[in-house]
């Protein structure tokens, strides 16, 4: 997730690095895609990247065309700060990954695909699992 102000730059340091950005148009300009996995679906993709505000809770909303997926947290709460050859970026954590999978349906309306499902099932194996070691 990136603030309005960072969008074009992110797409652009990834462009530089040699990565394929998608943005789709009814939604151009809130998200993008970063390397396309199918061509028969462009939604489907190696990352996405989606702009984000802030409501007046402070907690996250990710803007979707005319809808927005509304977090339970604040970016602070909702996210750590990773860090990995020599680049720092903020990542969901999984918990609230599982908000943002369930959120699509729920509250953007789009289809639960079996993908999503399965991902959904990865996100809390792991969580699972990391709690166990």
């Amino acid at each position: 997730m990136a603030l309005q102000e960072a969008m074009s730059d992110i797409k652009s340091f990834l462009e530089s690095r040699g990565h394929s950005i998608t943005d789709l148009g009814k939604i151009k300009g809130d998200s993008f895609k970063v390397d396309a996995t199918d061509s028969d679906h462009p939604s489907w993709s190696r990352g996405d990247i989606h702009r984000y505000s802030i409501d007046e809770k402070d907690n996250v909303i990710i803007l979707h065309g005319d809808k927005e997926l509304k977090f339970t947290g604040s970016i602070d709460e909702i996210t750590e700060e990773l860090s990995f050859f020599g680049e720092s970026a903020r990542f969901l954590k999984p918990q609230y990954l599982l908000e943002e999978k369930a959120g699509w349906v729920e509250q953007i309306g789009l289809e639960s695909e079996e993908r999503n499902k399965k991902e959904i099932e990865k996100i809390k194996f792991l969580m699972e699992n990391e709690k166990t070691e």
